[in-house]
């Protein structure tokens, strides 16, 4: 399986891009999924940094992909 170090995922609501790097920022993963797959997805992937930006639902998310064991970083755009 691929090293992913940092996941970066763009919440939506219905389809989620993700995009994965590995320790070297060398791209390992571009992938869109469904809302019903990717709790499973994550799940299924070794602890990894998962970031995403701070929005409503993304509290919900943290949470879920904290039970997974990830580690989760929320960034605030404040639409500069």
């Amino acid at each position: 399986m691929m090293s992913i170090n940092l996941l970066g995922i763009d919440i939506a609501k219905n389809m989620f891009q993700l995009h994965g790097v590995d320790y070297s920022s060398k791209a390992v993963l571009k992938k869109r999924l469904s809302r019903d797959k990717l709790v499973e997805y994550i799940a299924n992937i070794p602890p990894c940094t998962i970031v995403m930006e701070s929005c409503g639902g993304a509290n919900y998310w943290a949470c879920v992909f904290q039970r997974s064991g990830h580690t989760v970083k929320l960034i605030f755009n404040n639409g500069c």
